[in-house]
This record gives C-alpha cells, structure tokens and sequence, in this order.
C-alpha cells in the first residue's frame, strides 16, 4: 500500500475562541498543540471538502460520511466552531459553506526524508510534523470525489 502527504487547502485560520490544553508547555517548551476546542474562521474558500488550519484538519460532512461508510481506520471527528471574517463575508456574501467536522489522526508517523519504515499503518495518521499522511485508498476517495482540488501530495517511500 502507498501512503501520501497531503497538504490540504488553507481556508482560514484558527479562531480565538480555540482552547489550547497545554498553553504554557507550547509558549515555554515549544510542544506541539493539544486543542481541546477548535474555532475555525473562514477567509475565503475554493470549494474543497478537507482543509488543513495547523495542527488541524477540516473535513466536511459529506467526506466524513464517505470516510466512515469505508471504514476508513485511524481517525475520529469532532464538531468545530466556525465563523466568518469580514473580509469573507464581503467577498463571499451569498456562498454557502458545508457543516465542517475536525479531523483527529489517532497514530502518529514518524517520517524522514519523505520517507517511513514499516509499521502498523491506519488508512489516516499524523506525521511528528503535524502533516496529515494518507493511505492510497483514502487518497483514491478523495480524488474520485473531487474532494481536494486544491491539494498536494507527496509520495512517501517505504524503507
């Protein structure tokens, strides 16, 4: 099986109302985020169904429905606060915006030079980075659905 990097679209930014577990552990030990609460505000939107806002991952509900009737392993979802700038709303004043869920990568993966050893690989995993790495199948879904016009990928090699 193949598995990829992908980097979604960038909609927006993470919004104030967003609670951040480990502030202090981030601002004083430079850890990576654990976000208990994510406030997403919409910027512009170019129509994709998966979104990234770092550390975080949007996916709309009619992906997470396709993700969940595959079975896709390796994720859970949340639901997300969203909002809309001004700037958006200026620009965007009758688009309509699908309900977002969070995405959640349950295993993480440790990459190298685009590369991974062998492990117990999920369809859906997070690389130390905070990349969201996808299995061959995951990234088939996605391009038959025309989910992720605006993404990129990266090919990892299996060492």
């Amino acid at each position: 099986m193949k598995y990829y990097i992908i980097e979604p679209e960038v909609a927006g930014e993470i919004g104030e109302n967003t609670v951040y577990d480990n502030y202090d552990a981030i601002v004083n030990e430079k850890e990576n985020p654990i976000i208990s609460h994510l406030h997403f505000v919409f910027d512009g939107w170019l129509g994709d169904e998966l979104l990234e806002v770092t550390p975080c991952f949007l996916v709309s509900e009619r992906l997470k429905k396709e993700i969940e009737l595959k079975g896709f392993s390796g994720c859970k979802f949340e639901d997300i606060e969203i909002s809309y700038s001004d700037e958006f709303l200026e620009l965007y004043p009758n688009r309509n915006i699908p309900v977002f869920y969070r995405l959640i990568p349950q295993k993480s993966l440790f990459i190298e030079d685009e590369g991974f050893f062998s492990q117990d690989m999920d369809d859906v995993m997070m690389s130390q980075k905070s990349y969201l790495v996808i299995s061959e199948n995951v990234k088939k879904l996605l391009n038959s659905m025309k989910f992720d016009e605006n993404a990129a990928y990266t090919l990892l090699e299996m060492r």
